[in-house]
């Protein structure tokens, strides 16, 4: 069992559950109405994909409902009755083409913000998970629209870790309680051209002291080729006591050639509380 899905667990298992609510009292509950942010296609505290192959005009069409809802203007029909604030992030399109795609929409509304990747020296916060979700949410004020251009770019690359997904729901969810819309933007599957593998070894040595071999491989895509990833980690796991983890550990990090950011040597030391 992975650090990860210990915490989400633990976690759990102090989660106070709703109370039973008969169908006669939620008929008449006060609950507060979703507002039209892009009419009829989205409101607020909704969550909506936008999801289909590369190439397709996916990117396009997100910007034009991130420029229509921010300007309060129409796009392909679809119509906002106000301004409204928005925020789209982005994880693997250059600046530049986001740029030219935005001109094509006209004047650029004061309420429209960006994070994007390629401004970065580094790549985004991981949305799979709490840290960088938390690091990603001081920086973008109170948007009434987030826009995740896409998916596999902003959640989960760093580890391909499935186990993210869990996280990743929560944080989706906890955007529409707090009355949030949020349009992510998904690739549709390759066809069998995108494979990935991870082998895990755990060795119990005693009790609270384990050692954990992994091996790590993904290729985005068979038919272009230098395009493999690679990560071997070998971690000693020390659980003192109940709810406190201690991780040393070596990571070795193999990729792209021509990205420097995807190959080195890690040496880590990490402390985990659970709660």
């Amino acid at each position: 069992m992975n650090s990860l899905r210990r915490r989400l667990i633990l976690k759990d298992r102090h989660v106070e559950l709703p109370r039973l609510m008969p169908a006669t009292e939620l008929m008449v509950a006060p609950l507060p109405e979703r507002q039209p942010l892009l009419d009829p296609i989205l409101a607020s505290n909704s969550l909506a994909l936008l999801y289909g192959e590369r190439g397709l005009g996916k990117t396009f069409v997100a910007l034009g409902i991130a420029w229509a809802v921010a300007s309060g203007a129409s796009f392909l029909g679809w119509t906002a009755s106000r301004p409204h604030r928005v925020l789209y992030i982005d994880g693997e399109m250059a600046a530049v083409d986001i740029r030219e795609r935005l001109r094509l929409l006209g004047s650029a509304p004061a309420t429209l913000d960006f994070l994007i990747a390629d401004l970065s020296s580094h790549s985004l916060p991981d949305l799979g998970y709490y840290e960088g979700q938390g690091r990603l949410q001081q920086a973008w004020g109170n948007p009434e629209l987030v826009v995740l251009d896409n998916l596999s770019s902003l959640a989960g690359f760093k580890s391909g870790d499935p186990d993210c997904w869990s996280e990743l729901q929560r944080f989706l969810m906890l955007q529409r309680r707090h009355g949030r819309a949020v349009l992510v933007v998904h690739h549709a599957n390759k066809q069998g051209k995108q494979l990935a593998t991870l082998l895990e070894a755990n060795w119990l040595i005693a009790r609270g002291n384990n050692l954990k071999i992994t091996d790590e491989f993904l290729n985005p895509n068979r038919a272009v080729p230098n395009g493999e990833q690679t990560r071997w980690s070998l971690v000693y796991e020390l659980t003192p006591i109940q709810f406190v983890q201690i991780r040393t550990g070596f990571r070795w990090n193999d990729g792209i050639p021509q990205d420097n950011s995807q190959h080195g040597r890690l040496y880590f030391v990490e402390l985990h509380g659970y709660f």
